[in-house]
């Protein structure tokens, strides 16, 4: 895989997706949100951004299958060893209020593991990829994999959840509350990995949240030295070589394993 080649043409698809988004986003009112069930919704602005993307990724990489959260499976008769996974716009209810903190999300998988992610966030202007091996970048700019000092009660914690472990959740974030310095509840986990890519928050919690969404931001935490352990404390690394899976783990990001440790305690209770 040429993967200079890939960013180019990821990077204009993305953001030729985003003007889509961006386009609708001027005129809600006027814009139908369906209810998906289970606090999810989707409107013609997802759908447009879906065929765009599927369409633009069919052109160049005919060869390759592609899994999105609209149409799902697309070229699902290739035999090849690569895989995009997309949410065309990851943060539906975010967007669906007229709040920047939505994404457009392009990963690519090799034997089931990730080895590129895109994340772009129209309504502020940023792109976060990683490629492995390579690193992170945001806007263009490598962020430096940083010699992490153990946080624990001042860690900033991001907590997202799929949409069948809500009151889970609440449980979880009791047991957080009072003992970092802050929790963010999110409906978008991109913007959760794009927050880590810019250093603005330590770990994140995560329950069952779909594969578009999280699967890239494992490269994106691995490429800057991030532990990423299931609540049990084992190693954690999607790998949907023997099988496609439409929700992740639970797990937890974070930088050390002594906050790792820190976080699994306070999750107990």
């Amino acid at each position: 895989m040429d993967y200079s080649k890939l960013l180019t043409d990821v990077r204009k698809i993305s953001f030729n997706a985003g003007k889509i988004l961006l386009k609708y986003q001027k005129n809600l009112d006027e814009l139908y949100f369906k209810d998906k069930g289970a606090s999810n919704i989707v409107s013609q602005a997802d759908l447009d951004s879906d065929n765009f993307i599927t369409k633009q990724l069919n052109k160049f990489y005919p060869e390759i299958k592609i899994y999105s959260e609209e149409s799902k499976f697309s070229n699902n008769e290739q035999k090849s060893e690569y895989m995009f996974v997309i949410d065309p716009l990851d943060g539906s209810n975010y967007f669906s209020m007229d709040l920047p903190l939505y994404s457009v999300v392009i990963s690519l998988l090799k034997n089931g593991k990730p080895v590129f992610t895109s994340v772009y966030i129209p309504a502020m202007g940023k792109h976060i990829y990683a490629i492995k091996g390579k690193g992170v970048f945001v806007n263009g700019k490598k962020i430096n994999r940083v010699e992490f000092s153990n946080k624990q009660g001042k860690m900033i914690v991001a907590e997202n959840n799929g949409y069948d472990v809500v009151r889970e959740s609440i449980g979880l974030i009791r047991n957080l509350t009072g003992n970092v310095k802050r929790i963010i509840t999110n409906w978008a986990p991109s913007i959760d990995y794009a927050l880590i890519a810019g250093k603005k928050i330590d770990a994140i919690v995560s329950m069952n949240t779909e594969v578009e969404d999280s699967v890239g931001g494992f490269l994106i935490c691995k490429e800057l030295g991030y532990i990423i352990k299931r609540f049990d404390g084992s190693d954690y690394e999607p790998n949907f070589k023997n099988g496609f899976e439409y929700t992740l783990d639970k797990f937890i990001v974070a930088p050390t394993l002594a906050d790792f440790e820190f976080i699994q305690r306070l999750l107990k209770g």
